[in-house]
């Protein structure tokens, strides 16, 4: 079985204190993985916030990979790079 979920606009997902939000999230349930598209932020429990135009994260949240990464850190850094990786 291939289980997916689809949310299309201003789409917001929220586990524990992580929250992703995006223009589109699909939520592979077979996976676990949720693949998020179109000004995509994600805000974590330390108050950094990681902005992309597309992400794919582990059900959890704790884990994944960003493309066109940009990071504006809870003391207020920012930085960019090509592809970001969470581990």
């Amino acid at each position: 079985k291939h289980a997916m979920v689809v949310a299309l606009g201003d789409v917001e997902v929220v586990q524990g204190d992580y929250i992703v939000l995006a223009d589109r999230i699909i939520y592979d349930q077979n996976t676990g993985e949720v693949f998020a598209n179109g000004n995509v932020s994600v805000r974590q429990p330390t108050g950094d916030v990681y902005f992309a135009q597309n992400v794919r994260l582990r059900v959890d949240l704790k884990q994944g990979i960003v493309n066109n990464f940009r990071a504006r850190l809870s003391d207020n850094s920012l930085f960019a790079a090509r592809e970001g990786r969470k581990v």
